[in-house]
């Protein structure tokens, strides 16, 4: 067998077995394709511009909501929110969050996500629910320093 024949026997061989496989083996399966991002969220310490809080990232699932709480005298969150903002799904950057309430410089606020359970773009405390409330794992919420 002279060597230009080889190759496309070879070649013709590979292709046999390949288009023998199942399509399972070579496509990537619906249920991983399903999978979702857990929300996360990065802030740091920081100066007050004006009257609202600048959260650095923010990747949400779902249609969410940003919230910013106070903290009481041991720098645990109150559960009472200063402020919130309507978040559409995805990742954001630089989101600035208004505040009801002053803070002030050496207050430590912290930060949650919950998803917008109706859709609406007010935060509601009775039906949104934080996305960490369920995972013991992450962190119910995000803390830092006004400056």
């Amino acid at each position: 067998m002279s060597i230009s024949l080889k190759f496309p026997a070879i070649a013709l061989a590979f292709a046999a077995f390949a288009m023998s496989q199942p399509a399972s083996a070579v496509q990537e399966q619906g249920d991983a394709a399903a999978v979702k991002h857990p929300a996360s969220v990065i802030v740091f310490d920081q100066k007050i511009d004006g009257s609202a809080v600048k959260l650095s990232y923010i990747f949400a699932p779902d249609k969410s909501h940003a919230v910013v709480y106070g903290s009481d005298q041991n720098g645990r969150h109150t559960g009472k929110a200063l402020g919130s903002v309507a978040v559409e799904p995805g990742d954001h950057r630089d989101i600035k969050i208004p505040l009801k309430t002053e803070a002030k410089s050496g207050d430590k606020l912290w930060i949650s996500i919950y998803r917008a359970q109706d859709g609406g773009t007010a935060f509601d405390a009775e039906k949104d629910v934080s996305y960490w409330a369920q995972d013991e794992h992450l962190p119910s919420t995000n803390g830092f320093v006004v400056r």
